[in-house]
């Protein structure tokens, strides 16, 4: 199930929310990138790139859940990690995945939109600890 298609040019602008926290960076049209908000290092552009290109291309596995009550079932509250994605264009595109808790298998799930419903699904462990290295998200808890 693919979960987005965009390209690294698309990206605007990536902000995560973690808790009181909000880490911002950009993504000029020339390909720099630069930390506007919450960031206290320097940003590595090939990595940012490759993480980037990752997130425009990655599939789930399997749908986990659907609808009305996934937020609750899957661990996802007042605590959680969320990362946007801004898209260049007209209207600009906002892409939203949110990690909640932990599964069995020890991947962090996630929940974003799609048709218009929150769908819940576990997120790649390699794509999930890229994220965690280059904006310090936190590590997925287990589900309650």
């Amino acid at each position: 199930h693919r979960i987005w298609n965009f390209t690294t040019n698309q990206v605007a602008r990536i902000t995560v929310r973690q808790g009181g926290t909000v880490r911002e960076v950009i993504r000029q049209p020339d390909g720099l990138w630069i930390g506007v908000r919450g960031w206290a290092r320097e940003i590595n552009p090939f990595a940012m790139e490759e993480v980037t290109r990752a997130l425009g291309e990655f599939s789930a596995t399997m749908w986990l859940g659907r609808g009305a009550g996934v937020r609750e079932r899957f661990g996802f509250g007042a605590n959680l990690v969320e990362f946007e994605i801004e898209l260049r264009g007209e209207p600009v595109q906002k892409l939203v995945v949110e990690f909640g808790g932990q599964s069995p298998m020890g991947l962090p799930y996630a929940l974003t939109t799609v048709e218009g419903q929150p769908v819940v699904f576990e997120f790649p462990w390699v794509l999930y600890a890229d994220l965690q290295r280059y904006f310090e998200l936190a590590a997925p808890r287990a589900a309650q």
